[in-house]
């Protein structure tokens, strides 16, 4: 998320419309490759299983312990403080959007962009932790459990 901060968000000279189609064809692209990469490993499928295991769904023994583990470890960390953090971030893109299209719209796009996945970015984290970041929580600490109780250590 940083990156998007650090990126200008001038388009000049670009039309509204270029800009658009240039960011839908980004991110078809990226899609595209990380659904492609980790379908080559394996390791959408086992993605999708500890996503439903978090979301009320069955223990999935097909999935290593310590893959359960690095899967967990980021979500029962996840707070919903960062996404209000988020929301301020895309509340001063906005205000940048605001004045710079004062001047151009064109050149506004940027900033209200950003301004949008800081705020999708903040939405989803505050979602997440209010609906299933006590599980996540609850699901790391009996996966460490479980870890100690088979004897490995942590990687």
């Amino acid at each position: 998320m940083l990156w998007l901060s650090l990126f200008p968000p001038g388009f000049a000279g670009a039309s509204a419309s270029a800009v658009a189609a240039v960011a839908g064809a980004l991110i078809c692209v990226a899609s595209a490759l990380l659904l492609w990469s980790w379908s080559r490993v394996g390791g959408y499928t086992a993605h999708w299983m500890l996503r439903q295991w978090v979301r009320d769904g069955p223990l999935p023994r097909q999935v290593s312990l310590s893959r359960r583990l690095r899967f967990l470890k980021p979500l029962a960390d996840m707070s919903a403080g960062a996404g209000w953090l988020y929301f301020s971030l895309a509340l001063v893109y906005v205000i940048l959007g605001g004045t710079r299209a004062l001047e151009s719209v064109t050149e506004s796009l940027g900033h209200f962009t950003v301004a949008a996945v800081w705020l999708l970015a903040g939405g989803y984290r505050i979602l997440f932790t209010r609906k299933w970041g006590q599980r996540a929580t609850e699901l790391y600490n009996e996966t460490l459990t479980e870890q100690a109780s088979q004897g490995d250590t942590p990687e």
